[in-house]
């Protein structure tokens, strides 16, 4: 009784669907994500949808394109408080639990949000900064200037240095920006990246057990045990 209700519906499903798709084509909707709902509506009214999901479905987002989004948000967070011709020196990133730990990891991060300022026009300096020098004192003639740059807008180093803490799930991140002369906070960053293959294999602490290990397999039985 039902059977034709239920058919006129699905056929909806899939009518709005290419609907959509048209739609997209004068909006300028991204053409994966409409791809994704013929198919799913298409499934729908076959009774093609796949029902095996994975269990534990991991992030793959690649490293480089989180660390280099939350390189932007932490320039945007800046405001214009550290010119573009700033020498700005890379620390390695520390384990926050490990501050001895000596790994890849803190390094990949640092290098890859360094980078990212790099193709954002800001002056990267790579190895550690020089000591720190007094400043000459001002001549009475310089004190007396009509005009004066703002600190701001000065050339002054900084520093570019954080820290990582590895959860069950989510590796935490933080990133700051240092002003070397005064050690004042220019700008910071907190974000997440996921522990999944990758990660697992830049991370010794978050090997599982028997990753790694070639898995016996037995090609015949083994005999048996006589009683």
């Amino acid at each position: 009784m039902n059977a034709k209700p239920r058919l006129i519906s699905r056929l909806g499903l899939v009518l709005l669907a290419l609907a959509g798709l048209a739609l997209c084509g004068v909006c300028g909707c991204s053409w994966g994500k409409t791809k994704r709902a013929v198919i799913d509506a298409k499934d729908e009214f076959f009774h093609t949808k796949p029902t095996a999901r994975p269990i534990f479905a991991e992030d793959a987002t690649p490293l480089t394109d989180l660390n280099a989004e939350a390189a932007d948000d932490l320039i945007f967070s800046l405001q214009g408080r550290l010119s573009t011709d700033s020498p700005i020196y890379v620390e390695r990133f520390a384990n926050l639990r490990d501050p001895n730990d000596a790994g890849t990891f803190g390094k990949i991060i640092a290098d890859q949000v360094a980078t990212r300022m790099a193709q954002r026009s800001y002056r990267i300096v790579m190895g550690p900064p020089p000591p720190k020098q007094p400043e000459p004192e001002a001549k009475p003639e310089e004190k007396t200037g009509i005009f004066t740059l703002k600190k701001e807008y000065r050339s002054q180093p900084a520093l570019l240095s954080g820290t990582y803490t590895i959860g069950e799930d989510l590796i935490y991140v933080s990133a700051r920006l240092t002003r070397l002369e005064d050690n004042a906070l220019l700008s910071g960053l907190n974000w997440t990246l996921p522990v999944n293959k990758n990660t697992r294999e830049l991370v010794p602490q978050l090997k599982r057990p028997g990753e790694g290990t070639t898995p016996s397999v037995y090609t015949t039985p083994p005999p048996r045990t006589a009683r």
